[in-house]
């Protein structure tokens, strides 16, 4: 008897990893759908003509903005949203979650086109407005942020590989740690 419940034991054991195998597989297929999404992006530049903000106080300004996520049946994620945020004044957005706070977000960062409605910065149409200077005043910070490692595990690979004329720098001369941190003694380069 005692045999039979380990045999059982095992196969369902092996049985609950194969699951999880498949369903790695599964998210691994959505994310690769969704880097192929954004590979898939018409690449970012300026418009012709580079226009300034028109005041010297950058004024962010909503005026009915719709936004349904593509895939997402056509449910707006943000829907009629307006609202105008001065320089020196603050916004708290507030919701459940899936309510549309990060949507609304990337929305004024421009990650992402509204279907309807208008966004504007320092008085001028945001779609206008050349990429780079949206960016330098509108900054978005994730709630969480990831860090992707290499595939043998280390990190270094990525920061070596993206400091480009910075070669002969050390990576953690990179990173810009405070002042008061220091090395640790342990330390060795990757």
């Amino acid at each position: 008897m005692s045999a039979l419940v380990t045999y059982m034991t095992q196969m369902l054991t092996s049985l609950m990893t194969l699951i999880d195998v498949f369903k790695l597989l599964i998210r691994a297929r959505t994310s690769v759908r969704r880097v192929e999404e954004v590979l898939a992006l018409p690449e970012e530049g300026t418009l012709e003509g580079p226009e300034e903000a028109g005041v010297e106080e950058p004024v962010l300004e909503l005026r009915h903005v719709t936004f349904a996520y593509p895939g997402g049946g056509g449910v707006p994620a943000v829907q009629d949203i307006s609202f105008t945020l001065r320089r020196g004044e603050r916004l708290a957005v507030v919701g459940p979650t899936g309510a549309g706070k990060t949507t609304l977000a990337w929305l004024c960062a421009r990650l992402y086109e509204p279907q309807k409605g208008e966004l504007y910065l320092g008085g001028r149409p945001m779609s206008r407005l050349p990429l780079g200077q949206v960016r330098r005043q509108v900054v978005v910070a994730a709630q969480r942020s990831a860090i992707f490692p290499a595939p043998s595990g280390k990190i270094c690979p990525w920061v070596t590989g993206a400091r480009g004329r910075h070669s002969s720098v050390p990576p953690w001369r990179l990173l810009r740690p405070p002042t008061s941190w220091r090395r640790p003694a342990a330390w060795r380069p990757c």
